[in-house]
């Protein structure tokens, strides 16, 4: 296996059975009725692995994590944001110049002539 942790890549559509104006039952493509909690995510984690264990299949679930998030003020300290969008707002690059568009036509109008 070429891959140190090996995943999955899903692509997952949120489908909410509901029922329309009229009462009759539907369902319909909702993002944000599906993805009320904040742990939204996580409990569709742990009802994909519910699912796939009770059919026999062997997965084993990724180990949580207790890594922190920082906010986006700490983040920018860390990274010397402020110096590095100064350093790159001082580079200077001078792009060559662009021929008018006019000009090829002159280029081309006796291109079929023989000389």
């Amino acid at each position: 296996m070429d891959e140190e942790t090996p995943h999955l890549h899903l692509i997952f559509i949120p489908v909410v059975h509901t029922t329309d104006k009229k009462g009759n039952a539907i369902d319909k493509v909702a993002c944000s009725e599906f993805w009320k909690e904040k742990d939204s995510y996580f409990q569709l984690q742990n009802a994909f692995y519910s699912y796939i264990t009770q059919n026999d299949f062997n997965l084993e679930r990724g180990k949580s994590s207790s890594k922190e998030h920082l906010s986006v003020k700490d983040y920018k300290e860390i990274t010397n944001y402020e110096k590095t969008k100064k350093t790159l707002e001082d580079i200077k690059i001078e792009l060559p110049s662009v021929p008018n568009i006019k000009d090829f036509g002159k280029l081309t109008v006796k291109r079929d002539e023989k000389i």
